[in-house]
């Protein structure tokens, strides 16, 4: 035992000769905050680019362009693939484009109204967190797909197509479901 505390004592005097004359002495000081200045240039270099907020949003596609254009391209192979199974006419296929965009246009007013919030809040370190509460359930409705079941593509789907359309959607449909993995958005 006597052992050990001389080894202790020494480890404790070595630091003593490393940290200098006021190891072991704490002052008021050492417990102050430090000045405004340092802890405001801490809350200054916090900064979220906007190039950022694009690739929470669009995960995967680059940019916002990009994102558009591959949510123009699953709308445009939807449509494609109604017209091949169902015979769509030239005036059903308007309909449904019309409807594609209006899921997307709603989808992009919603991106832009969090993009403000994110603005305001993309210096601030303490408030940014709270803009994830507003980026997650977009993220999710993109990647399950803006023309699920509730979209206003879907809704027009059911409404525009005749009966004997509808049976040979359902099949297409179907057969779809029994290959596409339950992780693949629709």
């Amino acid at each position: 035992m006597n052992r050990n505390c001389r080894v202790l004592n020494g480890i404790v005097m070595l630091l003593a000769v490393a940290l200098g004359p006021t190891a072991g002495r704490a002052s008021v000081d050492d417990f102050e905050p430090p000045p405004g200045d340092v802890v405001n240039n801490n809350a200054r270099n916090f900064n979220i680019d906007e190039a950022q907020f694009d690739q929470w949003i669009f995960q995967g596609s680059g940019n916002p362009a990009a994102g558009r254009a591959r949510i123009n391209s699953h709308l445009k192979l939807k449509i494609d693939e109604l017209v091949r199974a169902c015979a769509l006419t030239e005036v059903q296929q308007h309909k449904l484009m019309l409807a594609g965009r209006a899921d997307l246009k709603r989808f992009n007013d919603q991106v832009e109204e969090v993009r403000k919030k994110f603005l305001l809040v993309k210096n601030d370190q303490q408030k940014f967190n709270q803009i994830w509460q507003d980026i997650n359930p977009l993220q999710q409705k993109l990647a399950a797909g803006l023309f699920g079941e509730n979209s206003m593509f879907a809704k027009t789907v059911r409404k525009t197509l005749t009966e004997d359309q509808q049976v040979l959607f359902r099949r297409v449909d179907e057969e779809h479901r029994k290959f596409r993995p339950s992780f693949c958005p629709p």
